[in-house]
């Protein structure tokens, strides 16, 4: 059992050591730290949002949470032809633009068809986010590595939702507006898209599929992860 838990303890190290020593990866890690406290906000509060703005019931409400799902299978069949086209780094600002933006536009809306259909733009936008950041980390990361740094980043990633929704809530419970509090972490996407954009200018000139031979050898990986 011991050795069980210092093996774990070990690999978690290794992801964590190789994330923040490589730029485009610790890049990454932030990057979806960021959207994820901002886009928790407005997922944990579609309900209010849809009762208050749109003035829909528990069906429309349940109908507005299946939504995504529509776009999700529309993106989902052009995602690969949008990235040889855009390249990985273009994919990735236009996912946070679609998905930052269709919050923006969905918090100015009163109509619940035009709600509807911007769920499904936000559900593309999430599917195209999270496929190119994973196409980023393979790009990025030896095989050997790669289970490990993706934990390590997941982690991060899944422990920033529940700060976003106590955060949203504090700020919508002291303002008493939803609304406003949708258009700006939709904006704050957008802007955190525009932002590593730039930061990120070199990432789609790593040939994709090409371990780091000197990096994978100083972790000595057991096995392939």
């Amino acid at each position: 059992m011991r050795a069980t838990a210092s093996s774990l303890t070990s690999d978690i190290a290794a992801g964590f050591r190789y994330v923040w020593r490589e730029r485009l990866l610790r890049n990454l890690a932030l990057q979806i730290v960021c959207v994820n406290v901002l886009g928790s906000v407005m997922t944990a509060e579609l309900a209010l949002f849809a009762s208050r703005r749109l003035g829909a019931d528990n069906t429309r409400v349940g109908e507005l949470f299946a939504a995504p799902e529509v776009g999700v299978i529309i993106i989902s069949l052009v995602t690969g032809r949008l990235g040889a086209r855009l390249g990985l780094r273009r994919m990735l600002l236009l996912a946070l633009v679609v998905y930052g933006g269709g919050f923006a536009v969905l918090g100015l809306l009163t109509s619940y068809p035009a709600a509807l259909v911007m769920e499904a733009v936000i559900g593309g936008g999430t599917v195209l986010y999270n496929v190119s950041t994973t196409s980023w980390r393979q790009r990025l990361v030896p095989n050997a590595l790669l289970g490990r740094v993706s934990s390590v980043t997941l982690t991060f990633a899944w422990s920033a939702i529940p700060l976003g929704s106590l955060a949203g809530g504090a700020v919508i419970g002291a303002s008493g507006a939803v609304a406003p509090v949708y258009v700006a972490a939709g904006l704050g996407i957008v802007v955190v898209g525009l932002g590593f954009h730039r930061l990120n200018r070199s990432v789609d000139a790593v040939p994709p599929d090409v371990p780091r031979a000197t990096e994978a050898q100083d972790e000595r990986p057991e096995h392939r992860s």
